[in-house]
């Protein structure tokens, strides 16, 4: 038997004769075996960590406060970057998409734009806004007569004029 093949039967814990003549033989394989036993006959202990961590752990930090600050100061510039590349990628999302959306539009009703006379259009609105505002004027001074008063006679005054 070669070593390879026994120490795959070392760890599988084989008990076999052919093993056990090996290991007498082989002193790797005999030290491999006694320390697979030794490793079988640990228990487990349970670990605490110490009374005092954290006050060693506050301790240490304060002895530092330059590198607390400077810490601080990068974690703020961190969030910041992230922040800003988050908003400009919104941004381009939204200029790229409004762009799309208006081109489309264009392409759409661009043929209704071409066609229009912007001028005729334009003295056409003016004449029916001023047509609407003399409508409105008169209708606010109907009430008011545009005839002079005719002059009192007992009024000296009205009969200097």
């Amino acid at each position: 038997m070669n070593c390879e093949n026994a120490r795959e039967m070392i760890l599988s814990e084989d008990s076999s004769d052919c093993i056990r003549e090996h290991i007498a033989a082989c002193p790797d394989c005999r030290s491999l075996a006694a320390g697979w036993a030794a490793l079988k006959d640990l228990k487990p202990v349970p670990a605490e960590p110490s009374t005092n961590l954290d006050f060693k752990i506050i301790s240490a930090a304060n002895a530092h406060p330059g590198l607390m600050k400077r810490h601080r100061h990068q974690v703020l510039v961190r969030r910041f970057v992230i922040y800003a590349t988050a908003a400009s990628c919104a941004l381009i999302t939204w200029v790229v998409l409004n762009t799309i959306h208006n081109q489309a539009k264009l392409e759409q009703y661009g043929s209704f734009w071409k066609n229009i006379d912007v001028e005729n259009e334009f003295y056409v609105l003016m004449s029916e806004l001023d047509f609407g505002i003399r409508d409105i004027s008169s209708e606010a001074y109907s009430d008011i007569s545009t005839e002079s008063p005719e002059p009192d006679i007992s009024n000296p005054e009205d009969l200097s004029t």
